[in-house]
């Protein structure tokens, strides 16, 4: 789809353009974005995509704001507790960029249909169980759709994606200083794959092809599949409320299911990472936000080329890594 560039988004997008040149900016501005869960991580991954002017973004979420929203999600206020979070959030949401179509949509993403995914270029998933990851992805692969999924857990950040087939440019093969009749690029597009998300976090540790590779594993991956299978278990993340509660279930996942899936080395995951697992922590929303929005953008624009296929924000070096599994 081509997307048209008026006089006033040219001065608004000015800097990017000068980044990227117009027709990374064009493709930007024909897409449209599907975010689901509007809490903490979902409101800064809405904010920086609405900046970055796509077309259209919807925010989904069937569920109401609590006590807990007022620390790390941007758009509700004190009025809106106990209403919708997609419908809390749109007013504040529109105000940031009003060349972008900003909607909300109250239902539950179990409830939509093949149908409603061809509506989007891209979807990300903030938040959900790993049947819903794997369910999203499966659908998002099979329409050609762009796929990604962010988390925070307290004080520890995560991004999955799955982009199929991407092709991509780099930055030395755009124009700097684009003008408005020169829509001139360069040829030679680069392209990666991605994996599907099933083969990633369901990934048969056991098997023969995969059991020599278990050992390399990184602890904040096998951080992310102790916290997936402990939302399976009790059907919500870890909770300051009944944090010794928990953090039993924690540890007996680690210590128990880790090396039942072909996981040798589950001491790799300490005892220190489940001290910071509590609630949506405000600055990690941010910085998350920030990753995954750059990312998403990246993939939109086709300029550079994007994390494949995970990303980890660690609390206790506080620093970022990429990932790339099986």
């Amino acid at each position: 789809m081509d997307a048209h560039l008026t006089e006033e988004e040219e001065q608004l997008y000015d800097r990017q353009l000068r980044v990227w040149g117009l027709e990374s900016q064009k493709r930007l501005r024909a897409a449209r974005v599907l975010v689901i869960g509007m809490h903490g991580l979902g409101s800064e991954i809405a904010k920086n995509l609405i900046l970055s002017g796509v077309r259209s973004l919807t925010m989904m979420d069937h569920t109401v704001v609590t006590e807990e929203d007022f620390s790390a999600n941007l758009f509700v206020e004190r009025s809106h507790l106990g209403k919708n979070r997609a419908e809390s959030s749109l007013a504040h949401a529109r105000q940031l960029n009003p060349s972008v179509e900003v909607t909300a949509d109250t239902s539950c993403v179990k409830d939509k249909t093949d149908a409603f995914f061809k509506n989007f270029e891209l979807v990300c998933a903030t938040g959900c169980d790993k049947a819903q990851i794997v369910s999203l992805d499966y659908t998002c692969r099979s329409l050609g759709i762009k796929f990604y999924y962010g988390a925070v857990w307290g004080l520890f950040g995560c991004m999955a994606a799955d982009c199929g087939l991407h092709e991509y440019t780099t930055m030395s093969s755009v124009p700097m200083q684009p003008k408005a009749g020169d829509e001139s690029q360069k040829d030679g597009m680069l392209d990666m794959t991605f994996q599907p998300l099933d083969d990633v976090l369901n990934a048969d540790w056991k098997s023969e092809d995969l059991k020599g590779k278990a050992g390399a594993l990184q602890p904040e991956f096998l951080l992310l599949l102790v916290l997936l299978e402990f939302q399976k278990r009790t059907g919500r993340k870890p909770s300051p409320a009944s944090r010794d509660k928990d953090l039993t279930v924690l540890k007996d996942i680690r210590d128990s299911w880790l090396p039942d899936i072909g996981i040798k080395e589950p001491e790799k995951v300490g005892d220190t990472y489940f001290s910071c697992l509590y609630g949506e922590v405000s600055p990690v929303c941010g910085i998350m936000g920030g990753i995954i929005a750059q990312e998403i953008t990246k993939v939109l624009s086709q300029v550079e080329m994007p994390y494949n296929n995970l990303f980890f924000y660690n609390p206790l070096t506080c620093k970022g890594y990429v990932d790339t599994i099986p």
